[in-house]
């Protein structure tokens, strides 16, 4: 498999380097960016206690706990600036795990979700982190249904379904796991 991964962190990177190290076998390109719609610097923060866990912060207004600190400064680059790269890889899948940045990467990316549809989507939803960087969570969902994606209650291989309501509802003042299908994969 091809894969291609962004990340912002120093120390994740040094930590994905070493593991690359180890495993020669992986064909990864690495993107020391961090997804968004926009391509710009932005604050980078980690959190106090788990200094891998970190977020990105581009409007010095927006409030952030005392929980993360910030360390330095990042670019942003957009999913659509590698869609050659992605749709000659055959993508089977997006794993996103990005502090409620997930929605800005998928509004940069949504012809990867529109055009390609990739099979599988693995992704955090925490709706406090999205309204964060101004995504609203329930229209965030939608974007995957009208291009034809299911949510998986337990894995990809689930046939029990969520709805847009039972995720809201599931995940108030938590982040939880999304299994995102689309439709017709497991026929594939």
């Amino acid at each position: 498999y091809n894969v291609l991964s962004f990340e912002p962190s120093d120390i994740n990177i040094y930590i994905l380097r070493k593991n690359f190290c180890l495993n020669q076998n992986f064909n990864v390109t690495l993107i020391k960016k961090a997804l968004y719609t926009d391509e710009k610097k932005c604050d980078y923060y980690a959190h106090r206690g788990n200094i891998g866990n970190g977020m990105i912060l581009c409007d010095n207004n927006t409030n952030i706990n005392d929980e993360y600190i910030k360390t330095g400064e990042t670019y942003l680059t957009k999913l659509s600036n590698y869609i050659e790269f992605l749709s000659t890889k055959n993508l089977v899948l997006i794993k996103m795990d990005i502090e409620g940045s997930e929605g800005k990467a998928i509004e940069s990316g949504i012809e990867l979700i529109s055009k390609y549809h990739v099979p599988f989507i693995f992704l955090e939803f925490t709706p406090k982190l999205l309204e964060m960087h101004g995504i609203e969570p329930i229209k965030f969902l939608e974007i995957f249904e009208m291009n034809g994606y299911k949510f998986a209650k337990k894995n990809y291989f689930d046939t029990n379904y969520y709805t847009k309501q039972e995720i809201i509802g599931k995940s108030k003042n938590i982040a939880i796991n999304l299994f995102i299908i689309y439709s017709n994969a497991l026929e594939k």
